[in-house]
């Protein structure tokens, strides 16, 4: 494996289809295909890298998010 390479990326989301229709176009563009689909998610893949969109489940969407380490 070379250095650097990521094999997938997975981002829980709070609003999958809102977040499909807003990365979907954008991954194409990059040339990612589409990939598989399932009820409460789907993905991408460009070679053996993929992105994964994921539905969050109810019990987490009021937790909110800290994008830093709050030092």
């Amino acid at each position: 494996m070379s250095k650097g390479f990521l094999h997938h990326i997975e981002l829980y989301v709070s609003n999958l289809k809102r977040s499909i229709d807003f990365w979907g176009w954008f991954l194409d563009e990059m040339g990612y295909e589409p990939f598989q689909e399932w009820e409460s998610g789907r993905n991408w893949r460009l070679g053996e890298m993929y992105i994964v969109f994921v539905q969050a489940e109810t019990r987490f969407l009021d937790i909110p998010y800290q994008g830093t380490s709050g030092s």
